[in-house]
């Protein structure tokens, strides 16, 4: 019975000994991520896991500036515009905050389209062109 006894307490410790450290593990893995994005947190494309907001605002603004210019080709005729000038807005300090409170997962790049922005691009493409377009 003794014997019995010793085993369950050697058990017991353990088993204490290993909430200690899985504790203090998740403790530190927490004080180690203050004020930073989580690993493994994209937002859209881009890998911003283990970045302060700062450093992350860095990073996905470089990503925008490096994409290329959308353009579309008619016949012979190449029309390009920036994404500014198609109305395209990111809002790159919503993402980081969202990618910030996100834990092990994405968020997407939030934007939103300036209807008079792209409205004014078109019409601009419309007189390049020389003709209206149809439905």
């Amino acid at each position: 019975m003794q014997q019995k006894q010793k085993i369950r307490r050697i058990g017991i410790h353990h088993w204490l000994w290993s909430m200690f450290i899985l504790t203090s593990a998740f403790f530190a893995f927490a004080v180690a991520f203050q004020n930073r994005i989580f690993p493994g947190v994209h937002v859209g494309p881009v890998a911003v896991g283990g970045l302060t907001a700062e450093q992350a605002r860095v990073k996905v603004w470089s990503y925008l500036a490096q994409k290329p210019q959308p353009r579309l080709v008619i016949g012979q005729s190449v029309l390009a515009a920036s994404e500014g000038e198609l109305g395209i807005a990111y809002h790159v300090d919503a993402s980081v905050a969202a990618a910030l409170q996100s834990e092990f997962s994405s968020v997407p790049l939030q934007f939103h389209w300036e209807n008079e922005i792209l409205a004014a691009t078109l019409q601009n493409f419309e007189a390049r062109l020389g003709f209206e377009p149809s439905n």
